[in-house]
C-alpha cells in the first residue's frame, strides 16, 4: 500500500525516526506534530536528508501541539487525518502520548479506515498498527555513511575511504595493496608503528621525479628502517631504493602506497574497511550498504554562516539499514580513555541503534579491567586481529549486528 501523507510525532531524540517512513514510501506530504522550537532547529537537516535521498518535492510542514496534553494531541491528529483521508501515521518514533492519541484517533475514525504503521529499525521490518493487512510500502533502502552524519549535524570534511567513491577495478588494486602492506604490518605492530614514524619523520625532500629521500643519524632506528624497506621492495611497493651513510633514497611503486604510510594506524583501518564492505550475509548480500574509514567530522554550529565548532573522528563506519557501526582501530597501544573517546563519538553521530567495537592488533599490555569496563560500556572488542584472517574479520562484523 502506498501512502501520499505521513503523519509523524517529532522525535528530536532519534533523527531516522523522523526520515524512515518518508525514505521508504516517497510520500507527497510529511506533516510533523510537536514542540516548535525543537522542530525549527531540525527542520533544515531534514530537508537536506531528504533532498540529498531524492525527495527534494517533498511538502513539509508542521502542526505544533502541547506534549503533554493527550486530548489535545488526540484532537489535533483527529483534525490533521479529517483534512488528509489518505494519510498514515508512524509510531516509530515520538513520546507515549503520541501512540495513546492516535489509539483514540483509530476509535473516533474507524469508519474511515485510519492507517497505523511502525518500522523496527534493526530489523528493517514494518508492522500494520491498525490489523487490516495493509502496510505501506515495506522495503527501508538504508542509508549511507554521509546522510548518517548529516542527520546528527555534521559534516564529513575528510575521508580516506568511502565505499561510494569506489569501482570494482580501483577496490581489486586496493585490496592487493592493502593486503601486501597487512602481511608486513601484522607480523609486529610496534614494530611497524615505529617505522612510520621514523619513516615521516626522517624524510627531507621529495623531488619532482617522484624520489624520496630520507637522513636516518641513529644506527638502531637505521636498522629498523632498512629491515622494513627490505620487505617493501620484496613486495614490490617501492623501488630504485639507495642507502649511503644514513642517507636512503626510494620511489614509491603507487601513490596510494605512499598514502597508506602516511599514518602508522591506515593499514588496520583500511584492512577493517574492507572486510567490512566485503561481508556477506546467508543469503550472499553485503551486510553493510556503505562504509568509510579515516572519517573527520564537523559539527556543533549555530548558524549556516557560523564556523564549526567541534571536530571528531571516525575510525570507521559502516552503515546496516539505518544502524551505524562505529570503529575505533588501534594498532599500537590502547588505554581506557579510547573507551570513552569511541563512545562519546557513537553517541553523537550514531544515536540509539548505533554498535560501537574497539578493534585492536595487540592486546598483550591490556590489564582485563579494560575488557570489563568495554562491556559495561556495550564497546564489543575485537583482540588480537594482528592474527585474524580476512574470514576471521568478516565473521566478527557480521555477528556485531547479532
Amino acid at each position: 500500500m502506498n501512502t501520499n501523507t505521513i503523519i509523524e510525532l517529532f522525535d528530536e531524540e532519534e533523527p531516522i525516526h523522523n526520515l524512515v517512513s518518508a525514505l521508504a514510501n516517497k510520500p507527497q506530504k510529511l506533516i510533523f506534530m510537536g514542540n516548535t522550537s525543537k522542530f525549527d532547529r531540525s527542520c533544515p537537516l531534514i530537508k537536506q536528508f531528504l533532498a540529498n535521498a531524492g525527495n527534494s518535492e517533498i511538502e513539509i510542514s508542521f502542526r505544533p501541539v502541547p506534549e503533554r496534553n493527550l486530548l489535545q494531541i488526540a484532537d489535533a491528529l483527529q483534525q490533521l487525518v479529517q483534512e488528509n483521508p489518505d494519510c498514515s501515521i508512524d509510531l516509530t518514533g515520538g513520546k507515549e502520548l503520541f501512540a495513546a492519541a492516535a489509539g483514540i484517533v483509530f476509535e473516533r475514525c474507524r469508519a474511515q479506515g485510519v492507517q497505523l504503521h511502525q518500522y523496527n529499525i534493526r530489523t528493517e521490518r514494518v508492522y500494520d498498527c491498525d490489523g487490516d493487512g495493509q502496510i505501506p510500502v515495506a522495503s527501508f533502502p538504508g542509508i549511507r555513511v554521509s546522510q548518517q552524519i548529516m542527520i546528527h549535524g555534521g559534516t564529513i570534511t575528510e575521508c580516506f575511504f568511502d565505499s561510494d567513491d569506489l569501482n570494482i577495478d580501483s577496490m581489486t588494486r586496493i585490496k592487493e595493496t592493502v593486503d601486501k602492506l597487512w602481511h608486513i604490518a601484522a607480523k609486529n605492530p610496534e614494530k611497524w608503528n615505529r617505522f612510520i614514524g621514523n619513516l615521516n619523520r626522517s624524510r627531507i625532500e621529495k623531488t619532482t621525479e617522484g624520489i624520496t629521500a630520507l637522513q636516518i643519524t641513529d644506527n638502531s632506528t637505521l636498522k629498523t628502517i632498512t629491515e622494513m624497506f627490505a620487505e617493501l621492495r620484496r613486495i614490490g611497493l617501492v623501488s630504485e631504493y639507495t642507502e649511503n651513510h644514513g642517507k636512503i633514497t626510494f620511489r614509491y611503486a603507487e601513490q596510494f602506497a605512499e598514502n597508506m604510510m602516511n599514518k602508522a594506524g591506515n593499514i588496520l583501518e583500511a584492512k577493517v574497511f574492507l572486510c567490512a564492505i566485503d561481508a556477506k550475509n546467508e543469503n550472499e548480500k553485503p551486510v553493510y550498504q556503505s562504509a568509510a574509514s579515516g572519517v573527520m567530522i564537523k559539527w556543533d554550529r549555530k548558524s549556516e554562516s557560523d564556523c564549526y565548532a567541534t571536530v571528531n573522528e571516525l575510525d570507521g563506519i559502516f552503515m546496516h539499514g539505518a544502524v551505524p557501526v562505529c570503529a575505533s582501530c588501534k594498532n599500537g597501544k590502547v588505554d581506557m580513555e579510547e573507551l570513552y573517546k569511541l563512545a562519546e563519538v557513537t553517541r553523537r553521530f550514531g544515536g540509539k541503534y548505533a554498535k560501537s567495537v574497539l578493534i585492536c592488533s595487540d592486546i598483550s599490555e591490556i590489564a582485563p579491567a579494560f575488557f570489563t569496563r568495554a562491556a559495561d560500556m556495550n564497546i564489543r572488542v575485537f583482540a588480537d586481529v594482528k592474527d585474524w584472517k580476512d574470514v576471521d574479520f568478516t565473521s566478527a562484523l557480521t555477528n556485531l549486528l547479532k
